[in-house]
């Protein structure tokens, strides 16, 4: 009985090599791609955070210094914009340095009549935006507050005015 030699090796061929080489490529740039989003995504939800802890210590500080029993809203500025540090420090309240480090924060206050036809007749609405660095008419705010004012009410004295 002769036996016959297979000459036949055991392996993978050149094409199957390559496509699993492409196929492993493909998945490296997914996940590379996927981690670069997430922290993307992870530093605007710290970046939004901060500007929300910034938001109500300012918020904190035009509610403190209303007078006396007068009505807390009247000491939101209709019309205004400043630095976030600036302000805070002026007004003595203020918020660990620690969020102010992150970056430089400006905030701006718009007052816009609501619509004749709204069932909220005599109110307005202050929008309060804060923005990370740059001019605000030059960015996008990082988060916004809606408060809804008298219409009426004069406008406080502005206390945050850009030299």
């Amino acid at each position: 009985m002769s036996r016959r030699r297979s000459t036949h090796w055991a392996g993978f061929t050149l094409i199957e090599v390559l496509a699993g080489l492409a196929l492993l490529g493909t998945l490296l740039v997914g996940l590379v791609l996927a981690r670069r989003n997430l922290i993307d995504q992870q530093r605007r939800a710290e970046k939004t955070l901060v500007a929300i802890d910034l938001a109500e210590a300012l918020l904190n500080s035009w509610i403190a210094q209303a007078e006396g029993g007068s009505y807390w809203l009247a000491s939101i500025p209709r019309e205004d914009r400043g630095d976030v540090s600036t302000t805070l420090e002026e007004s003595g309240g203020g918020l660990g340095g620690d969020a102010l480090r992150r970056g430089r924060w400006m905030w701006r206050t718009r007052y816009e009549a609501l619509p004749r036809q709204s069932q909220l007749d005599g109110i307005g609405m202050v929008r309060f935006d804060l923005f990370d660095g740059g001019s605000p008419e030059s960015s996008e705010p990082v988060t916004t507050v809606e408060l809804l004012v008298p219409a009426a009410q004069p406008a406080p004295a502005s206390r945050g005015r850009l030299p």
